[in-house]
């Protein structure tokens, strides 16, 4: 992959939020796509941390969240 590609799907990462009509385990499986293709090379334990940081910031419904 390209990094402008790398970064591009960074910021899409950054931006994502879980949508008004989209299931928590859609907007997860969302993030992890997203997330591999910005962050391929990232260890596992920084890529589990990112990501839970990242969906507890996005998800609309906050107990879910819990």
């Amino acid at each position: 992959m390209q990094g402008g590609e790398s970064q591009t799907y960074g910021a899409v990462f950054a931006a994502q939020k879980q949508k008004a009509n989209e299931s928590i385990e859609g907007y997860a499986a969302d993030l992890k796509k997203i997330y591999d293709k910005a962050h391929a090379c990232r260890d596992p334990k920084t890529r589990e941390e990112d990501l839970l940081r990242k969906f507890l910031d996005g998800v609309q419904d906050t107990k879910a969240g819990f």
